[in-house]
Parts: C-alpha cells; structure tokens; sequence
C-alpha cells in the first residue's frame, strides 16, 4: 500500500468518526489493535518457528516508541504475512494520522510466541 493510500484510508477512517485529521488529535482517542508476528516461540506457538520474527517485532516496537508514522507505513506486507502478522494493516492505518507530540512503549513481549506491544501517542 502507498503512502498516499495510507493516508486515504486513515482519513475515511477518521470521518466514519465524524473528524477530520486536524482536529482528531484533539476531539478523539483513536484504538489500534493488532498482533505481531505469531512466529516468535520454537515450541508451544500458533505458528513454526521463524528467525526473523523478532526482527520484525523489534521493528514496530521502535517505529511506535518513536512515532515514525512513516515506518509503520513501510512494513513489509509480504514478509507480514510470513510471519502471521494479523494487526500489520491496523498498525499502517496510523501512517495516516497526524504527528504525535510525545510517544512510548509501554510494554513488548512474546507470550505464547505472539508479539505484542503496547504503546501510547499523545498529541
């Protein structure tokens, strides 16, 4: 997906809510949820084994503790679906939404080999 539909798909998002991208920072609290790679543990785990499964975690941790909407943007949609990424496209629809003032990582784990992360965008 383009950067540009990126931010269309955000925007229509935005006004299913009744908001544009100027004042949903302000008027609006805006939930994304999506797991990460389901291919972190070498036992146990919904999916086999895959090394690049923590990369790729590591990766969206860093780009949401930054705020780089830009990064989100640009993960990999193929190697997403290698590594059963079920909240990659959730995770892009924020390449569309405005600049966060401040950003952090509030918790990142792989319990039962799935990633997760917790982070919070304040603008």
């Amino acid at each position: 997906m383009t950067a540009a539909e990126l931010e269309a798909l955000a925007t229509r998002a935005l006004q299913g809510l009744g908001l544009t991208a100027a004042n949903a920072a302000t008027t609006a609290r805006i939930l994304v949820m999506g797991d990460l790679s389901a291919r972190r543990a070498a036992q146990g785990g919904p999916g086999t084994y895959d090394e690049r499964a923590a990369g790729f975690d590591a990766q969206v941790e860093r780009a949401l503790a930054a705020g780089d909407r830009a990064a989100l943007g640009a993960l990999d949609v193929a190697l997403g679906g290698e590594l059963m990424v079920a909240g990659r496209a959730a995770l892009q629809v924020l390449s569309g939404v405005p600049a966060p003032r401040t950003a952090e990582v509030t918790y990142a784990a792989a319990p039962y080999g799935v990633g997760y992360v917790v982070a919070r965008w304040t603008w």
